[in-house]
């Protein structure tokens, strides 16, 4: 499990400084459109995608289902987006004269085919190896795509100077490489003899089961991005670019909660329930050093690196960033209960949290621009960290102050789980 951290690690580390320098060949302007494509894309893969990830995972980890239901269900739901997102993009052509992600012109139609397919085989072949027990190869072969992509930009940004446009289609193959670098890698490295094939009734449940899941998501993705859509309304792709940098920069405080969040799902079953809030617990205090960590490398970058630009969006990465805190914690919680099939306490935290957050962003953004969007965040999160702490207390019978408290022991013996 360590392994397969440290890997996801350096993933995301090529996957960041990759962003950064996108960010300085685009500046704020064109920025804030690749941000807005890549917010689209998340919004409809979700939409479409009627939440089979999560099911997937319940299912394969529960012991459900083998792997050739899980294959059909997976494909079915492929399918499914695919078709689903080339119709809605040639709608949107066809009468609105703009592409359906990046909401420009016919220009921009292949960078957003090849974002979306490459999106859609990496969230479902990346479920795929982690349910059966290949995610240490699935990291390493993430990573050895983003490293490639790493060394691309740099090499055609410091040495080629390209364009934006060359660079925008390096970020959309990114995609489109690593999705079909984990179909291939689940393909060679899994077989099956079983022939259970899917019945009609268990996909239909599983949908049904699915729309729970879906729902969440959709309301999770508009309360994280709500932001992005209201500053565009009422400013322009300048102040979302400069307000997607400081987010970006906030995000690192959920690289280490959103891998191990996965990697635990995969694990529960082998704790005994009186230990979960333990591990809350180190959570609370691993975020902690999180915070330290994300504030000594955003001001590296913002003053030695970023174009000088960016620098106005600074003060806002501050004022999300004890919301962003908060909002770790509550990864774990939610993985935990996704394990458990109890998909109605993470829908019930989605939807208090995007009702919260869009009274806040309507109020605070007209009238402070991203430094109330940054404002709105840290409400809003730092409010339903209170909600999933009530979540627990129910659950576990536990005071509020034990959430809070973490025994040498108790250190040790995650320690050890963790290692193994």
């Amino acid at each position: 499990m360590l392994r397969t951290l440290f890997i996801r690690m350096v993933y995301m580390s090529f996957m960041f400084i990759a962003g950064l320098i996108l960010s300085n060949i685009a500046l704020p302007e064109r920025f804030g459109i690749i941000s807005l494509l890549i917010l689209n894309a998340s919004l409809l893969s979700i939409i479409t995608g009627l939440g089979t990830e999560s099911i997937v995972l319940h299912k394969v980890a529960r012991d459900k289902w083998k792997l050739l239901k899980t294959l059909q269900f997976v494909w079915y739901g492929i399918l499914i987006q695919i078709l689903l997102f080339l119709v809605l993009e040639f709608l949107s052509l066809h009468f609105l004269n703009r592409t359906l992600l990046s909401n420009q012109n016919v220009s921009y139609l292949a960078i957003d085919v090849f974002y979306f397919i490459g999106l859609v085989l990496s969230e479902k072949y990346m479920i795929l190896l982690y349910s059966f027990n290949r995610t240490l190869l699935a990291n390493i072969a993430m990573t050895l795509v983003a490293m490639a992509y790493t060394i691309t930009l740099v090499f055609l940004y410091y040495i080629i100077k390209m364009e934006f446009v060359t660079a925008l289609y390096c970020f959309a193959l990114q995609s489109l490489v690593q999705g079909f670098t984990l179909f291939v890698i689940f393909h060679v490295k899994n077989h099956s003899l079983d022939t259970e094939r899917l019945k009609r009734s268990e996909f239909f449940a599983a949908i049904g089961l699915s729309f729970i899941v879906m729902t969440t998501n959709i309301i999770q993705l508009a309360a994280y991005r709500l932001d992005f859509w209201i500053l565009k309304y009422f400013y322009s792709n300048y102040e979302v670019g400069l307000y997607a940098q400081a987010n970006k920069f906030a995000n690192l405080i959920w690289i280490i909660p959103n891998v191990l969040a996965q990697l635990l799902i995969t694990k529960f079953s082998s704790i005994e329930k009186g230990f979960v809030p333990k591990i809350f617990s180190t959570a609370f205090y691993l975020n902690l050093m999180g915070v330290f960590f994300t504030i000594i490398c955003t001001n590296l970058f913002y003053y030695f690196y970023l174009e000088h630009e960016y620098r106005s969006g600074l003060p806002s990465f501050y004022m999300m960033l004890p919301g962003y805190f908060f909002w770790a914690l509550v990864i774990y919680i939610a993985a935990y209960f996704s394990w458990e099939g109890k998909f109605i306490y993470n829908l019930v935290g989605s939807s208090i949290c995007f009702i919260l957050i869009l009274i806040a962003d309507l109020i605070l953004i007209p009238g402070y621009g991203i430094q109330g969007a940054a404002w709105s965040n840290t409400i809003t999160y730092s409010i339903v960290f209170v909600v999933y702490l009530s979540f627990i207390n129910k659950n576990f019978s536990v005071p509020w102050n034990e959430f809070f408290l973490l025994r040498k022991k108790d250190l040790l013996r995650i320690v050890k789980f963790v290692s193994t």
